[in-house]
């Protein structure tokens, strides 16, 4: 398929495209990988259509109605240069969920107008592949924000006084203690997997990898589980980690010396103690993108110990050819790593 005349929408309700989002694997990744490097100019485009199909696979409960969104989008075909034939069949081609969302995205381009019909929607914060961001939220809660996550806060935060964030991705909070009327206010962070309940900590999260890890530095912290009908909480303390898949139910709970190596990407590095090269290429594909392979199985099973900067990913490979015995080189989107030559 020729994607090269796509806008956000139509990237956004293509089959493909969404499943790469939701579920990439291997194949998905070289390919939009390699076809983003192929299409600079379009990589915005993808960044906006990554948007809305995420937006619609989160919490739809504070979404405005159905007659709502029907009004908006009237007024945004009336301000687009499509002709209306086509905007009908894109919109109702869309599943239900994605045609909110493309009503989403399409009014952030006359944004005057969320503000007056939907007030109280989530701010959203998104970071792309390679990037990092830090965002200040009302409270005063600092959240650092990984490569190729999805931060959701609800608008309304000062009004209703409810602390709550959805992540997809990868965060590091260092939470504000909040009070109201004289006691101490609970912020929650959502994942797909538990809800993790605090008043002021620092803590990681990271929801890749089809589960959360969640790593206690400071504070005290509690998670909630749902394991199938019934509840569960955890209790952390600091120097916890927890693993968790809400599908699998498989729950793992360790104690570890020093929780830093597991937040350093926010720092811009990353610190590896007898890390696998297979796990090396895991970060990789989770903050620049590229699926890593090796020319021989033997090489993801070399460990690699050091401090290597993060924030670019030819310092990484380089790094890495310094460390080990091996050439390293780009194809197709995809990393390939070979063992060196005596």
């Amino acid at each position: 398929m020729d994607f090269s005349s796509f806008e956000p929408e139509d990237f956004a309700a293509n089959e493909s495209f969404s499943e790469w989002v939701l579920n990439p694997d291997s194949g998905s990744d070289a390919f939009w990988i390699d076809w983003i490097e192929r299409h600079p100019k379009k990589r915005k485009d993808i960044e906006q259509a990554r948007q809305i199909v995420l937006m619609a696979r989160s919490d739809q409960s504070d979404l405005p109605s159905d007659g709502t969104i029907e009004r908006l989008w009237t007024g945004i075909t009336q301000r687009t240069a499509r002709p209306d034939n086509v905007q009908k069949g894109f919109f109702l081609r869309l599943r239900p969920a994605l045609r909110v969302a493309a009503s989403v995205a399409a009014i952030l381009v006359v944004g005057l107008l969320i503000y007056r019909f939907w007030p109280y929607s989530n701010q959203v914060y998104t970071t792309s592949y390679g990037d990092t961001m830090q965002c200040r939220l009302p409270d005063g809660t600092l959240v650092t924000l990984n490569a190729n996550s999805v931060l959701r806060v609800d608008r309304s935060w000062q009004k209703s006084g409810q602390r709550k964030v959805w992540l997809q991705g990868e965060a590091f909070f260092n939470v504000h203690p909040g009070i109201r009327d004289g006691k101490p206010v609970k912020f929650v962070v959502h994942t797909q997997d538990l809800s993790i309940e605090v008043k002021g900590t620092q803590f990681n999260v990271n929801t890749r990898k089809e589960q959360t890890r969640v790593v206690l530095s400071e504070g005290n912290i509690q998670l909630h589980l749902t394991e199938g009908n019934s509840s569960r909480t955890i209790r952390m303390k600091p120097g916890d980690l927890v693993d968790y898949s809400g599908k699998s139910q498989a729950l793992s709970v360790k104690r570890v010396a020093d929780t830093t190596p597991l937040h350093s990407w926010k720092d811009r590095k990353w610190i590896l103690d007898q890390t696998e090269l297979s796990e090396v290429g895991t970060l990789i594909r989770e903050t620049y993108g590229p699926t890593v392979q090796f020319g021989d199985e033997a090489l993801a099973s070399l460990k690699v110990t050091g401090i290597i900067p993060s924030d670019n990913l030819e310092d990484i490979l380089e790094a890495l050819e310094s460390i080990l015995p091996v050439d390293i080189r780009k194809s197709s989107g995809k990393i390939i790593v070979e063992a060196r030559n005596p």
